[in-house]
């Protein structure tokens, strides 16, 4: 393997021999059939300029991920860079068959136009089921049928490495069988039939979530309304919470509060928190103009309680400011650093204002400069200006060790969020 690579090398560079982008291309695929990561990454660059063979994309992108997995450094830049060319289409084919290509321990073949099932048997990859579910997964998203299909067959199957998940196989067997696909049509009624009539409410919720985000399928909010009214009304609380994001928002129907709030009444009375933190936001704004703080109040802690950086937001602001409850600095500032701990803006924002004006605390320059800086980093807009005002009134030395604490956090919390991420595995 290693020998074929460095052949490949000579051609590619012309050391010793001739320079021959053919001959390159060939010695690399054999080196790259075996899973070198660079001879993957060199071929890979190939494709992507048609030296020694035509330009191709989709092939480049195959081999630059499979270098890129492994950890290639030069790959994973590649990878970011041939996303850009590559239209949706392109893309979702692409990502299928390399799926397709890790669910069956295959190489790539050298035509991109073949089916995947004609992929060349090789030792390039290992059976993985885990990354041919994460390259269907990506297709699947993009309206792929085929990887739609596939990805239902792993989901009911639940090889090695994959959790069995009948209701999550039904889902994209549905969309799959839309799409036309035959297979899905009958692996539908058999799945059907296996499938606990319980789960039946979260497959219908899964469905309407597909056609709410587009996930798939073309988005249709009066698909996506048909699906989630079938749940909700079986009592599933993730549908129950989806109607009344639709009610909210006015997606495929009139916008309508009170409807809203009586669908997310049921989802946050069985402990859905997001419909908790929207039932708080539409009792503070009003129904009908009435407004409800002791409501809002009620339900922003019952979502802030279970984690919600949104609603630990809205309370810890409801606190600085007295609304509904008495002004508390100090009630503030825990919920506010709790969700500035899950990076949310308007706590990074809040947090600033609070340092900058010294309520409830000592007034600190630098450290409403370092909540501002993140606050703006997070794409809070009023903080870019407020940032501005606050820097012709601090010393260069001040600013940098604002900004400096502002690096820290980010990494404090980088840490903490990979660890929280591993213990929860």
């Amino acid at each position: 393997m290693n020998a074929q690579f460095y052949i490949g090398q000579l051609y590619h560079e012309g050391k010793g021999v001739a320079q021959n982008y053919k001959e390159a291309a060939k010695w690399y695929q054999r080196a790259a059939d075996q899973g070198h990561p660079t001879a993957q990454n060199n071929l890979g660059f190939l494709y992507a300029n048609g030296l020694g063979v035509l330009k191709n994309f989709e092939l480049a992108y195959k081999w630059l991920n499979l270098a890129a997995a492994a950890g290639h450094k030069e790959a994973i830049k590649g990878v970011e860079e041939m996303r850009q060319k590559l239209s949706v289409k392109e893309l979702a084919e692409t990502e299928a068959k390399l799926g397709w290509m890790y669910y069956r321990g295959w190489s790539v073949t050298q035509d991109s136009r073949e089916a995947a099932g004609m992929y060349a048997a090789g030792d390039g990859v290992a059976v993985n089921y885990p990354e041919a579910e994460k390259w269907y997964n990506a297709a699947a998203l993009q309206g792929h049928p085929q990887a739609q299909y596939k990805l239902g067959e792993l989901y009911k199957k639940g090889p090695p490495g994959i959790t069995k998940d009948l209701a999550r196989a039904y889902a994209w067997f549905y969309v799959a069988a839309e799409a036309g696909v035959a297979a899905a049509q009958t692996e539908l009624l058999l799945v059907k039939n296996q499938l606990p009539p319980e789960q039946l409410p979260i497959v219908n919720n899964r469905i309407g979530v597909f056609y709410l985000q587009g996930l798939g399928v073309t988005p249709d909010y009066q698909a996506a309304k048909k699906w989630f009214e079938l749940s909700a009304k079986e009592g599933y609380m993730g549908g129950q919470y989806n109607l009344g994001l639709l009610y909210q928002g006015g997606l495929g129907v009139k916008a309508d509060d009170a409807t809203a709030v009586e669908w997310y009444l049921k989802a946050a009375q069985q402990g859905h928190a997001l419909a908790q933190n929207n039932l708080g936001v539409i009792y503070q704004k009003g129904i009908n103009g009435k407004q409800n703080n002791a409501e809002a109040i009620k339900w922003y802690r019952k979502s802030a309680e279970q984690g919600v950086s949104g609603a630990q937001t809205n309370l810890g602001v409801m606190y600085y400011l007295g609304v509904g409850v008495p002004q508390s600095f100090s009630e503030a500032q825990h919920w506010l650093l709790a969700a500035a701990k899950q990076g949310h803006a308007r706590a990074y924002e809040t947090l600033g204002r609070i340092y900058y004006l010294g309520h409830g605390v000592e007034q600190n320059n630098v450290e409403a400069y370092k909540w501002l800086t993140l606050a703006a980093d997070a794409g809070d807009v009023t903080s870019k200006d407020a940032l501005a005002v606050l820097k012709g009134k601090m010393s260069e030395l001040q600013v940098n060790q604002a900004t400096r604490l502002a690096e820290e956090w980010r990494l404090s919390q980088g840490k903490d969020q990979a660890a929280n991420s591993a213990a929860a595995q």
